[in-house]
């Protein structure tokens, strides 16, 4: 599955790892876990992004789970890349059309 059209583009990934650190480490909100696990989504580190993102409560930020699967996908994961989407997606959070294909797919 290709997603990379659907992220936006940035240059310096490692630059936005560390100041999402630095807000992270100011105030441990769970809305700051998911700008960290987004700057790690960007760097390649998927497990990081997974733990983190699992440790939000993902009914409140179901935008997490969409990014969880998205990171288990990136690990060749599939099943529980179609679980996290799922999830994303039955509490409303709208996916690419690519998305939608994928979870319909055997």
């Amino acid at each position: 599955m290709d997603l990379e059209s659907q992220h936006p583009k940035y240059e310096d990934y490692k630059k936005a790892l560390s100041h999402a650190q630095k807000s992270y480490d100011f105030n441990k909100s769970e809305i700051g876990k998911i700008n960290l696990g987004l700057a790690h989504y960007f760097n390649g580190n998927y497990d990081t992004t997974i733990n983190l993102m699992n440790s939000v409560n993902l009914d409140n930020h179901p935008v997490a789970a969409y990014w969880i699967g998205l990171s288990y996908i990136k690990k060749n994961d599939l099943a529980n890349a179609k679980y996290y989407l799922q999830k994303a997606v039955d509490k409303g959070v709208e996916v690419p059309t690519e998305v939608i294909k994928f979870l319909n797919s055997n």
